[in-house]
């Protein structure tokens, strides 16, 4: 952790920005965040299909993406029909940063490509850290540098345009100041054709087992020794987020009250 917010992780010189912790600049240490969340994700949706026989759980799976692809390329299809640029994640957030933008002084040092400063009157910021090593905020004004490259490259000190590629407030604080449009800097895989693109697929209908194409391959039986009457057995094993929320470690069971027990009895 000594090594996490610094420019340079190799240089023992530099002091370490607990508070600056971005993916962009911290050598991949925070790599689960974007690895497991969408495991989880479809973990929570197949939670209960997941005890099903295999075939089964095959095909709920093929109807459910189905429906998410028929819902979502109807709403793809709406916002094209309105002649929506962006999605309507980028939409919401783009409208809720332009009011905070609006607040923020904004110093030009050039007049297109280069460096611009952007004071922030309201920031929320850390200020010093305590003994048991929680951080002190306190909001004051806050300065952050917006650079302007070739073309429609652009970068902030707070790095919230490079780790999403959609522009963060100070970007826009610096779009109003210079009458820049700020579609310009928006990653097109966040537009509405890309995500018609994305929704574009469609499912076949399979009919019924009759009608299949013939196949030759060997059928595969299970063992009539894995065959188990009743409830199949859940296997949960814990993971490093799980510890990390404080979930249960594997082999804890919660032990039955006394209360419980004289009810039993009685």
């Amino acid at each position: 952790m000594k090594r996490v917010g610094k420019t340079r992780p190799e240089d023992v010189m530099e002091s370490s920005n607990y508070e600056k912790i971005f993916q962009t600049c911290d050598g991949g240490y925070r790599w689960g965040i974007m690895t497991t969340n969408g495991s989880e994700s479809l973990n929570n949706v197949f939670r209960m299909s997941r005890r099903l026989p295999v075939s089964a759980i095959v095909e709920d799976t093929f109807y459910k993406c189905n429906k998410w692809f028929v819902d979502r390329r109807k709403r793809a299809m709406d916002l094209a029909d309105a002649e929506q640029r962006w999605s309507e994640r980028v939409e919401k957030k783009l409208k809720k940063r332009w009011i905070k933008a609006a607040r923020m002084n904004v110093v030009s040092y050039v007049h297109g490509e280069g460096q611009y400063q952007v004071s922030s009157p309201d920031e929320y910021i850390p200020v010093v850290r305590g003994t048991d090593g929680s951080m002190n905020m306190i909001r004051r004004e806050f300065q952050y540098i917006v650079t302007r490259g070739t073309g429609n490259r652009m970068e902030c000190t707070c790095k919230g345009i490079q780790l999403t590629a959609i522009p963060c407030v100070h970007v826009l604080a610096v779009c109003r100041e210079r009458n820049w449009d700020e579609n310009l800097f928006v990653a097109a895989a966040y537009s509405v054709n890309y995500l018609l693109s994305t929704w574009n697929g469609v499912f076949i209908p399979f009919g019924n087992p009759p009608e299949w194409p013939y196949c030759d391959n060997p059928r595969v039986l299970p063992s009539r020794s894995w065959i188990r009457v009743g409830r199949r057995k859940q296997i949960r094993h814990v993971m490093t987020m799980d510890e990390m929320q404080g979930k249960r470690p594997k082999g804890h069971r919660a032990r039955r009250s006394t209360s419980d027990k004289n009810k039993r009895g009685m």
